[in-house]
């Protein structure tokens, strides 16, 4: 306001401070306040730059790594990932996903600095100023939207926002394995054998170097097959594998343990329930079915049981006995690979132990056994001989050779009379960008899973088309159980000559990976509930 001047007296301005009784703010606090806000402005900045580029680094190390992958198997697979196998793949993640982006973008910014300050120093135009700000900004945001993409990509993402149609349900398809009496002989024992990650393309010689197959193709010349067994879209991983094939759904984590906005919000406590107290506890396995027909399960594998909780799921799903990589370790074995476990030669070795020991107790069992040598990074043995520069080739030759080896002998001494066969891969090889055959899978058309049958009681397959939940029930029926409507989960027997109304088989190949591939939230709730 203005005061009134007086006779004598000019008029004066009163500043705010003196009416309202408030001190001044003084230019340096205002500009000790504006440098605050720049430093925290620019501070968020470059930590959003930093994200991005963890993000992008992240992003491409899963890629050259597994492959793109799903959210449910990144998530899954984090428990025991670096306990007893796989540890060099966290150590990587490390220092590939975060070590190096920081050390990057500390290096950026640096650079950043420095040009500025010189540019200060050397009192340079305008122009050459805007342009020494202006293309550093658009690069540096151009890194979150990389990470974004690079991250989101490697985690289909995209398809996973596409799978929450609410309308989807996989229960309207599912079905509990319902055994019908027969009239027929007992059911037989069972050897099931999972080949990590193989498949038909690794015996074509015309594409590699060698038919990688030969020798078991050999061992199974005059046993039954399915062309083709297809892997079910989503899955692709050890996991999923046997959950999909012993089960006959495909593998989710529970709804309450990912991000599915459930009223759950303790995500660990829910992943660490589901890993380690009740893995699909609410779920009818191929172990449940059996052991309720009094059989004993057993399960042999060379990696260790934390990882991707294998353990809790054979060990909550009827085996009485799980031998993993401790077991082999007590057991005095020595051929270890270094990032998973024991060697697939002194694994089968012991296999046909423990089913001469089986076939001697005079009990029916089923033996189930995982094989590892396959898995990138594969591993070189001194008890293989080495004959590509390619370490897959020779280790998956090897592998074949093993499991060949024990199939004669399981028919030398008389025990595929009693016991039903079924050898398969647990799913496809996983393409990456950072394997030397990736190239030879992703031209390959029509990949199918390899996979081998021989029953002394079951029929002829005649399903044309057979994916990984069809397992369930095909194995139950090659054992010599009678299912209705030859169903069991989401499967329908191979051994079935049409599809029954309600099962996938009924729907679009569009439709069907649709429904595969939702959320189903309920549907998987009930799976997992105690």
């Amino acid at each position: 306001m203005v005061k009134r001047a007086t006779p004598g007296t000019p008029a004066t301005e009163t500043s705010p401070s003196e009416t309202t009784g408030e001190a001044p703010i003084s230019a340096a606090q205002d500009s000790r306040s504006r440098r605050i806000a720049m430093t925290l402005g620019k501070t968020l900045v470059w930590l959003l730059i930093l994200a991005g580029a963890i993000a992008f680094a992240l992003g491409r190390w899963v890629v050259r790594t597994f492959g793109h992958i799903t959210l449910d198997q990144a998530i899954m697979n984090l428990d025991g990932a670096g306990e007893g196998g796989g540890k060099e793949f966290v150590y990587e993640a490390i220092l590939e996903a975060l070590v190096v982006p920081i050390i990057l973008v500390i290096s950026l910014w640096l650079i950043v600095r420095v040009i500025r300050n010189s540019l200060r120093k050397h009192d340079s135009s305008s122009t050459v100023r805007r342009v020494a700000y202006v293309l550093p900004a658009l690069v540096l945001a151009a890194v979150p939207l990389a990470g974004a993409w690079s991250l989101g990509s490697a985690l289909q993402v995209r398809q996973y926002i596409a799978s929450r149609d609410p309308s989807l349900d996989l229960a309207d398809h599912y079905v509990l394995p319902q055994l019908q009496e027969s009239n027929d002989d007992s059911p037989t024992n069972l050897v099931l054998i999972y080949l990590e990650s193989i498949e038909n393309t690794f015996g074509d010689d015309e594409v590699f170097e060698i038919n990688m197959l030969e020798s078991i193709q050999e061992a199974t010349a005059d046993w039954d097959y399915i062309d083709p067994l297809e892997q079910y879209p989503g899955g692709g991983w050890t996991m999923s594998g046997i959950v999909s094939t012993q089960c006959g759904i495909p593998l989710r984590m529970p709804p309450s343990a990912g991000i599915e906005g459930t009223e759950t919000l303790d995500h660990s406590s829910e992943l660490n329930r589901m890993t380690t107290s009740s893995y699909l506890a609410g779920t009818t396995c191929l172990g449940d079915v059996l052991q309720e027909q009094g059989y004993k399960n057993v399960f042999m594998g060379g990696a260790d049981a934390s990882f991707a909780s294998k353990g809790q799921y054979f060990t909550q799903h009827g085996y009485s006995e799980f031998l993993d990589r401790k077991y082999w370790e007590q057991q005095g074995e020595t051929e270890f690979t270094e990032s998973w476990g024991l060697s697939d030669s002194r694994l089968l070795e012991n296999a046909k132990a423990e089913l001469a020991k089986l076939e001697s107790e005079g009990e029916p069992f089923s033996l189930t056994v995982l094989t590892l040598d396959t898995h990138e990074p594969a591993p070189r043995f001194a008890s293989c001989e080495q004959r590509s520069e390619y370490p897959l080739v020779d280790a998956t030759r090897c592998s074949m050779d093993a499991v060949a080896d024990f199939l004669s002998f399981a028919s030398r001494q008389g025990y595929l009379e009693d016991t039903t066969f079924v050898v398969m891969g647990d799913h496809l090889k996983f393409i990456t960008t950072g394997e030397s055959l990736g190239a030879d899978f992703t031209d390959y058309e029509n990949r199918s899973i390899f996979n081998r049958i021989e029953s002394p009681v079951a029929g002829e397959i005649r399903l044309k088309t057979v994916d990984q939940f069809d397992m369930f029930p095909t194995i139950l029926e090659a054992m010599g159980f009678a299912l209705t409507d030859g169903r069991a989960g989401l499967g329908v027997s191979a051994y079935n000559a049409s599809t029954p109304p309600g099962s996938l088989h009924q729907l679009s190949s569009e439709e069907r990976e649709a429904l595969i591939r939702s959320r189903s939230s309920d549907f998987f709730a009930s799976m997992w509930a105690e």
